[in-house]
Order: C-alpha cells, then sequence, then structure tokens
C-alpha cells in the first residue's frame, strides 16, 4: 500500500505591499512589491476603487498594475490583491492616486472664503502641489447659488494672485465657489467648493 501523500498545501496569496503610484491622464501604473504565492502561481492580479466591492483583473500577473478608466484630477483609493488556483489573497493596503494631465496644473490647495459683505466674498487659497512644469498664470473663479446647477465664471482679469473678491452677489444667499489654476498648457481641475452665505443687507 502507498504511504499518505505529502506536499506543501496550497493557500491563497499574501498582500501586495509597498505600493507605489506613477500618474498620468486618466490612468495610474502602480508597482508593489509581491506577497507569498501560497504554493501555487499568481493567475492574475485583480484591482479595485474607492472600497466599492468590485474587484477588475489587471490583465498582469506580477507589478506593475495600471489602472484605467480615471477621471483626471480626481482622487481614488486603489487595493490590490492576488488571486492563485486556491483563490483570492489577502488584499494590499489602499494607496491613493489622483490622475492628472500632462503639463496642466493640479487642483489649488485651501480655498476659503473671509468675511462678507452683503454682496461681495473674499476668497483665498494656496497654489497647486504642481504647476505641470509651466508657471501659473491665472485663476479661474466661478460661483453659483447654492440651489443652482450651473456655474458662473467671475470676471476678475487674469493674476496669478491667489485671492480675490467675488463681487454682486445678493444679500443673505448661500453661494458656492471654487478655483482652478491656468498654466501655458490649459486649465486644471477645481478645487472642491465651498459654501458661504452673504451678509444681511
Amino acid at each position: 500500500a502507498s504511504g499518505p501523500a505529502t506536499g506543501t498545501p496550497r493557500t491563497t496569496p499574501g498582500a501586495p505591499t509597498s505600493l507605489s503610484a506613477t500618474v498620468g491622464s486618466g490612468q495610474a501604473t502602480i508597482t508593489f512589491t509581491a506577497g507569498s504565492d501560497g504554493g501555487s502561481s499568481i493567475l492574475r492580479y485583480e484591482y479595485e476603487l474607492n472600497d466599492s466591492g468590485s474587484w477588475l483583473s489587471a490583465g498582469v500577473v506580477a507589478s506593475p498594475v495600471t489602472v484605467t478608466g480615471l477621471t483626471n484630477g480626481t482622487t481614488y483609493s486603489v487595493k490590490i490583491r492576488a488571486v492563485n488556483a486556491a483563490g483570492a489573497g489577502t488584499e494590499s493596503i489602499p494607496e491613493s492616486v489622483t490622475p492628472e494631465v500632462d503639463g496642466l496644473p493640479t487642483q489649488p490647495r485651501s480655498l476659503a472664503a473671509g468675511t462678507p459683505t452683503a454682496t461681495t466674498m473674499p476668497l483665498t487659497w494656496s497654489v497647486p502641489t504642481s504647476d505641470g512644469g509651466e508657471s501659473i498664470t491665472d485663476y479661474v473663479v466661478q460661483y453659483k447659488l447654492s440651489t443652482a446647477s450651473v456655474w458662473t465664471t467671475f470676471a476678475d482679469g487674469v493674476s496669478p494672485s491667489t485671492g480675490a473678491t467675488v463681487t454682486g452677489l445678493t444679500a443673505s444667499t448661500s453661494y458656492d465657489f471654487r478655483v482652478a489654476a491656468v498654466n501655458s498648457v490649459g486649465q486644471g481641475a477645481y478645487t472642491d467648493s465651498v459654501t458661504e452665505s452673504t451678509a444681511a443687507s
């Protein structure tokens, strides 16, 4: 009679570690260090965006993983896991990525509203993390009624100054404001909007 079979039992793969992202237009390339293969060859790597619960095949069996179909200027949380014959492995710690168009500035930072009057709203912000490799020449300031869906561009001239006072507003009214940076390549992504009400007349 033959003896018991020997061998290493297969388990699911270990978690990928040391994720690092390189962003481009509409995509991000994630390099990583592979975890254990669980005793069975890696069949594929999968990725998940923003804890959606939907895992997509990256079409590769080794680092790097390229994630496509992203919106420029939007920040995503990306997790990666490996799959072998035993099943899907432990997922990685998420990596934050923000794809951008080469040459365009990223979002201005720290947009804030100052003390309003009945008809004006002072705004300040900080320069973007990246100017896209070209000097920022202007900021586009937009506003809208908080109840509206259409934005209006405030005509404040062309200036690289990190502040503007929006005029012509209505007293005791809630408005949303947002700002985008401009360089010689074009206009970058808008900030998240801030909401503030004008003073009573």
